[in-house]
């Protein structure tokens, strides 16, 4: 299986969640499926905006949606580190892996919600 997809990625997650303990392999796939999730969002506004003008406000919902991804502030990650302590280096070495998946999944949408974001 691929973990450059989102049913790659599950599969991986439902064997990592038998594990008894939470290893950063699974925060980083967490981060994955929901950037993912995110792309498909803002490639079919991408889609529409062809045809139709898009509200400011979808434009920034996908802006901040965005913003908290790339900053590991998502509530799938969120739930899964509620009762973990803080570690600076784990955080860190998150962040970097979302930034650099982005420009992999996202090579389109995210530079394109960016520019819609400020144009707006």
């Amino acid at each position: 299986f691929s973990l450059r997809n989102k049913s790659g990625i599950s599969v991986a997650l439902g064997e990592l969640k038998k594990l008894p303990i939470l290893s950063v392999i699974e925060e980083k796939l967490i981060i994955r499926e929901e950037l993912i999730d995110w792309n498909d969002e803002a490639l079919q506004m991408i889609g529409v905006s062809a045809t139709y003008k898009c509200p400011f406000s979808s434009i920034e919902s996908l802006h901040t949606k965005l913003m908290n991804i790339l900053h590991g502030k998502t509530e799938g990650r969120e739930q899964t580190i509620q009762n973990i302590r803080y570690n600076e280096a784990i955080e860190k070495e998150v962040i970097s892996f979302v930034a650099e998946d982005e420009e992999t999944i996202c090579p389109i949408s995210g530079p394109w919600v960016r520019s819609q974001y400020k144009m707006g």
